[in-house]
């Protein structure tokens, strides 16, 4: 019996181990981009649910304060935090900024700051930091005529409380760490809620 050359076969054994190492690094490289979108589909459902819970905190801050005539500084502290611990369910440290405005019925007159008050929640560690409330709200804290953002629509004559939430996601919050939120995806939120005042007067600065 005629034998077969050798010389084609002598680089088979040598082909297949480049072929497995090939599609070794492949699948390896592979899982790690499906994991890393995985991840990134669940942290962005995540920012995008956290926008849900500020919008729920400031709605359940302003309905409580919407029936206070004269609310405390205390009150006012008590309602964040009932806010935070009740709607806020995911790791994060979150900022509320109460404001009490008034338009002047006088054509072109600029809405008027009464008082604001600022309240930072969160995990007793790491504290949030009294910053988060400095940058959250969008109205300034100075007192007086101000001009507010075009999503603040308050007619002549009205009087409105204004609860601003700056919900800032934890490292913990995400599948990722925090890694990808940080350099993708925006890990701070932003949510307001207007609720005209009751009767003809605003609420007394809390003291």
């Amino acid at each position: 019996m005629r034998a077969i050359p050798a010389g084609p076969l002598m680089g088979l054994p040598s082909w297949l181990r480049s072929t497995r190492a090939s599609v070794s690094v492949e699948f390896v490289i592979g899982s790690i981009l499906l994991l890393t979108v995985m991840a990134g589909g669940i942290d962005l459902y995540r920012i995008i649910d956290a926008r849900s819970i500020g919008s729920r905190a400031a709605n359940t801050m302003a309905d409580y304060i919407s029936l206070e005539t004269a609310p405390t500084g205390a009150h006012l502290d008590d309602l964040a935090k009932f806010s935070y611990q009740n709607e806020i369910t995911v790791p994060s440290q979150a900022a509320f900024v109460v404001s009490a405005i008034e338009r002047p019925r006088t054509k072109g007159a600029s809405p008027v700051v009464q008082w604001n008050r600022k309240i930072v929640v969160g995990p007793d560690s790491p504290p949030p930091p009294a910053a988060l409330a400095d940058t959250c709200g969008r109205i300034g804290s100075s007192r007086g005529p101000t001009t507010l953002p075009t999503e603040f629509a308050i007619e002549p004559g009205e009087l409105v409380l204004v609860v601003e939430v700056c919900v800032k996601l934890l490292p913990q919050a995400f599948v990722s760490g925090g890694i990808l939120p940080d350099g993708v995806f925006p890990s701070l939120v932003y949510q307001h809620r207007i609720v005209p005042v009751r009767g003809h007067l605003l609420p007394a600065e809390p003291s």
